[in-house]
């Protein structure tokens, strides 16, 4: 997956709700494109979550992207 694949899902996100799944079993639940900041870098995105805060992910991290948005962490 490219950051231009997430970013367009991403502006996707607020019609169909999408959850990014990472290398380390957590899922994070994008349900609005402006929850992901996508910088020119290629290689890695930030994420806003709902509750605040923000997060900053490398895209080697991402395993999956559910476009249910289903979150299950295991």
């Amino acid at each position: 997956m490219t950051l231009e694949e997430l970013r367009d899902m991403a502006r996707r996100s607020s019609s169909e709700p999408m959850s990014i799944r990472l290398t380390d079993g957590r899922a994070v639940r994008v349900s609005h494109p402006e929850f992901l900041g996508v910088p020119h870098d290629g290689q890695s995105f930030l994420y806003f979550p709902e509750t605040g805060g923000w997060q900053w992910i490398f895209l080697n991290q991402v395993v999956s992207v559910d476009s249910a948005g289903r979150v299950e962490n295991n």
